[in-house]
């Protein structure tokens, strides 16, 4: 990317992270989570979704007695439990898949052997399970590991070419090199915790309105938009 296309999207970013800070509050980093549960999270999640997925893990958590009983649940019932999800069927087999091979394995089911892994080793183990998404595996590393990995799930790419960080044109590739060039190490956690819940509650995939957004200044799409007339 040229030096000033460069410094222009730098420049967007910092905008577009200062203005959903002031709405939404800066996300950082808190107590080491639970890594069983990062995981399990990060799997009903995948691609987006991780308000949803997190109300339904919680949801879960209070209905289960433990992890055991989501383990020994048959798959069409785990999917039922999870059917607001995109793609229930298959997270509910990848969530028994891990359950399953924990208590085969290590006859417990948590992650805490993972405390002592590195990171090479950490993704070994995590695709030891099998099936796992990149965008699952990049988030476990983020919030589970404080390793500065962006998880480029199709919402973040989503609003990063809605507002211009990036041409609308690129492959999913492209995308995450040329956000690896205008965004911070130390502002990946926060921008990726922000820009996931704008994604999911306001620049959702179909039916976004423009007007009310708070980035409608900023953002190349409701410039666009808000010039035609249409709030849509």
């Amino acid at each position: 990317m040229k030096t000033r296309l460069r410094k222009d999207r730098a420049r967007l970013l910092r905008g577009v992270l200062s203005v959903l800070e002031r709405h939404l509050g800066r996300r950082r980093r808190r107590r080491p989570p639970d890594l069983l549960e990062t995981l399990l999270h990060s799997v009903l999640a995948d691609a987006g979704n991780d308000l949803l997925a997190a109300s339904i893990l919680e949801q879960l958590k209070q209905e289960l007695v433990d992890w055991n009983e989501l383990r020994v649940t048959t798959p069409r019932s785990l999917e039922l439990l999870i059917h607001q999800l995109p793609d229930a069927a298959e997270k509910a087999l990848a969530v028994k898949r891990i359950l399953q091979k924990l208590f085969t394995e290590r006859h417990a089911l948590d992650l805490d052997h993972f405390q002592r892994f590195g990171q090479a080793r950490v993704l070994q183990e995590l695709d030891a399970f099998g099936g796992l998404s990149v965008a699952v595996k990049a988030r476990m590393l983020l919030k589970a590991f404080d390793s500065n990995v962006l998880p480029l799930t199709a919402e973040i790419e989503r609003v990063a070419k809605r507002v211009g960080l990036v041409d609308s044109y690129l492959t999913t590739d492209k995308v995450s090199e040329v956000l690896d060039e205008i965004l911070p190490c130390k502002r990946i956690y926060s921008f990726y915790h922000l820009v996931a819940e704008h994604a999911e509650t306001v620049c959702v995939l179909r039916g976004y309105a423009c007007a009310p957004c708070v980035l409608v200044g900023l953002c190349a799409r409701g410039k666009v938009v808000m010039e035609k007339g249409d709030s849509k």
